[in-house]
């Protein structure tokens, strides 16, 4: 046998094998292509018929809601519902709504918290009795800011419309000013009346501007309610100051009978924090507003009765005040910046206020408490740390005279139980010529106590000896004391812009003051 023709004959045959085993790989490979392809379009037509169906549903709502709406509102019904559809949604594709949903479904990015940039002052903080207007500032030099969102629900009050035109024209230049705004807070949302906002420069202002009425704008006497009585706003006003706002509440019969008053008192508050302000031309020859006591629950609803607002307002009716309802009102709650906000505990209004109480029981709590009482006495007035009281005698340190006094408790009139002595403390490392002036140029208008200490020059003088007729020079070293100034005044005219005039409580007599020779500030809580 010829073996060269049997190996060439079975190197035939493994080559036709091979053959056979790609042909059947390559069949196997198609198939298994064809059933991936079928499995591919019906996965997409499940996921198609899927968003369809969504897309339909939420049509279907829309349609319902806007029908609603719409017989809503043929009735006359008020619309409680946050959120309205003027305008039937175009069908969204399937695709389109897939990729919106996820979007919404995905939490929220917030950018990292923003700070004041500026020192607070609180020079018109509200004191005893309470009075109109007032100022809350932050507590925290870097406090964090809880920016506003877009939206109103609430009914605005009576002056609001004509009030916000004296707003936009003296503070439009230097302020972004809202009227629909609200501040989400942990547990709270609140719509501030007028919302002022500066961010230049990284000062970061956030203005709170309220008109605080003594009851509803609702015209049936029985079913009107007291509001903005004493303390009733406590918790509100804590909440923002906590979240880096600064809080200005006016009566609203100081927005009635002196609109420009008040505009020139937000100008003040917002110059006191802020220097580079510049208080418009046309507000500084203004006329202060007069101060208004803030008003208790039952003198409220006295004046309900009476018709007290309507009788200052100068109308008959009240009138019906639509509810505005925000369209476009997202409540996203900014985590990272409620981490770093403490509130203050929650204050349980009492129905009687403190100031209602007897002197004795004034004095005794303050002793007990460690707190300052302030009154009158001998048409002086005074805050004093008590010490000692024998129920005739009190006994204690006075702010005012700088020093342990006695006073007889019949001789006290309009005592208030205070926390501290003083609503601002400032030292000599915060202050300096323009800052003194600064701060002096508010406490004037507004009659405040200023407790500081104050460095005398050295200064030499001469006079004749009348026994030996000689020139002797008569030298007075420096002297640093702590002493109470009141009636202040400028005194530009015989010693130049840094001095002022006032009546000294250790000398009791005027004295002229230079500001460069301050180095502690306090404006006294009386």
């Amino acid at each position: 046998m010829d073996t060269t023709r049997l190996e060439a004959n079975y190197g035939n045959e493994n080559l036709f094998l091979i053959g056979i085993i790609i042909i059947v790989i390559l069949i196997i490979f198609y198939f298994l292509l064809k059933i991936s392809k079928k499995n591919n379009k019906l996965t997409k037509k499940l996921v198609n018929a899927t968003s369809e169906k969504t897309s339909n549903k939420l049509e279907e709502n829309i349609k319902q809601k806007t029908s609603t709406n719409r017989f809503q509102d043929e009735q006359g019904i008020n619309q409680p519902q946050n959120f309205s559809f003027e305008k039937r949604p175009k069908r969204i594709p399937s695709p389109i709504l897939q990729e919106i949903n996820e979007k919404i479904e995905e939490k929220p990015e917030h950018s990292l918290p923003k700070y004041i940039g500026y020192e607070p002052i609180n020079i018109f903080t509200q004191t005893e009795p309470l009075h109109y207007p007032y100022v809350i500032m932050p507590t925290r030099t870097k406090c964090p800011i809880k920016f506003p969102q877009k939206g109103r629900s609430g009914r605005k009050g009576y002056k609001e419309d004509e009030f916000l035109l004296y707003i936009q024209k003296y503070f439009k230049e230097t302020f972004s000013i809202y009227d629909d705004r609200y501040v989400l807070t942990k547990t709270n949302r609140y719509e501030p009346d007028f919302s002022l906002l500066n961010e230049k420069d990284g000062i970061n202002i956030f203005l709170d501007i309220e008109i605080d009425e003594p009851y509803e704008g609702i015209n049936d006497i029985n079913i009107r309610k007291a509001t903005h009585f004493q303390l009733a706003d406590i918790n509100r006003n804590n909440e923002f100051k906590n979240r880096g706002w600064i809080i200005i509440r006016f009566a609203e019969i100081q927005i009635h009978q002196n609109p420009n008053g008040c505009c020139r008192f937000i100008a003040d508050v917002i110059k006191s924090i802020y220097p580079q302000f510049t208080i418009p031309h046309d507000l500084l020859s203004i006329k202060r507003i007069e101060p208004v006591q803030q008003w208790t629950k039952d003198i409220a609803l006295t004046w309900s009765k009476q018709r007290y607002r309507e009788k200052y307002l100068g109308i008959n009716q009240f009138g019906y005040i639509p509810e505005t309802v925000g369209a476009d009102i997202t409540i996203i709650q900014d985590e990272k910046v409620e981490e770093e906000i403490v509130d203050d505990k929650m204050v349980v209004i009492q129905e009687k206020a403190m100031s209602d109480m007897p002197e004795q029981n004034i004095v005794i709590t303050a002793i007990e408490t460690g707190k300052y009482v302030s009154f009158q006495y001998d048409q002086e007035k005074t805050i004093v740390k008590p010490s000692n009281f024998d129920g005739i005698i009190m006994t204690g340190y006075c702010y005012v005279r700088n020093g342990v006094r006695n006073f007889e408790i019949s001789k006290m009139q309009n005592s208030c139980l205070k926390d501290y002595y003083c609503t601002l403390s400032l030292s000599a490392d915060k202050l300096g010529i323009k800052n003194v002036a600064n701060i002096m140029n508010i406490i004037i208008p507004n009659k405040k106590y200023v407790r500081m200490e104050y460095t005398r020059r050295e200064w030499n003088s001469i006079y004749i000896d009348p026994e030996t007729g000689e020139l002797v020079n008569n030298k007075t070293e420096a002297e640093t004391s702590i002493r109470t100034i009141s009636d202040i005044q400028l005194d530009t005219e015989r010693w130049g812009d840094n001095y002022i005039r006032a009546y000294c409580h250790k000398r009791e007599a005027e004295r002229t003051f230079y500001f460069a020779r301050i180095s502690l500030l306090e404006i006294l809580d009386i």
